[in-house]
């Protein structure tokens, strides 16, 4: 018998996030210091020149590591080499996905565990898990079918010129916050034939986007809203 069900990943194993279009878009995470989380692990590890084996000394293995995660690992040499943990075997042994380099020899190093981590959660406040497995419906009959749920989205609009300006809508039931330099951010996605301006610039949102009196026309611009309400 098959059996569907819903397997649920954190944040931290995400590697690479994409976007469909023209051009399509992808970009790793950064585990880096910076703007990840990183972790030296306790103990310390060991792993032989073109190994995948890695045997730990009062390491925690499991508690501490994943299957997918990054780590760091300080060589003999006084370098370092950055693998992906394929299987956590133990508390003392795990595999690499890869091998380390032909001379890359680790013995008792310290080895850093690299992870994507989302920044400013706490405004991403419409994130959430709903109180039941599966919810079907939010309305209810005492409401006479209509939604009372109210909560703030961001949405990316595409929009192609074709003579200059463009039109974006709200969905059923959805209304724009209003214009405001910070709750909206527009963007050039690809500048296409256009005489001015470059892939990525940001646009005001006011006025006309006008060099020497002449409005810029672009081929595409991106809308992204900050807030946006749903009744």
């Amino acid at each position: 018998m098959l059996e569907k069900g819903v397997r649920q990943y954190d944040f931290s194993a995400t590697k690479q996030i994409g976007m469909a279009g023209t051009p399509a878009y992808t970009a790793d995470v950064s585990r880096s210091s910076s703007y990840g989380e990183s972790l030296q692990i306790t103990g310390n590890i060991t792993v032989a020149n073109s190994g995948t084996a890695v045997t730990g000394f009062g390491t925690l293995f499991n508690t501490e590591l994943k299957i997918g995660d990054e780590i760091t690992i300080s060589t003999d040499a006084g370098g370092t080499v950055t693998r992906i943990v394929e299987a956590v075997i133990s508390n003392t042994s795990l595999t690499l996905t890869a091998a380390v380099g032909g001379s890359d020899v680790s013995t008792k190093s310290v080895a850093t565990r690299n992870r994507a981590k989302l920044q400013d959660s706490n405004k991403n406040v419409s994130i959430f898990k709903l109180p039941n497995e599966a919810v079907k419906t939010l309305k209810t009959t005492t409401n006479s079918g209509i939604t009372d749920t109210n909560f703030k989205v961001r949405r990316q609009f595409v929009k192609q010129l074709s003579s200059g300006s463009g039109q974006i809508s709200a969905g059923t039931n959805e209304t724009f916050a209003s214009l405001s330099e910070g709750d909206y951010t527009v963007s050039i996605k690809a500048i296409g034939a256009a005489s001015a301006g470059a892939n990525g610039n940001i646009l005001s949102l006011t006025g006309n986007n006008a060099d020497g009196g002449a409005i810029l026309l672009y081929s595409h611009y991106q809308v992204h809203q900050t807030e946006k309400h749903l009744t």
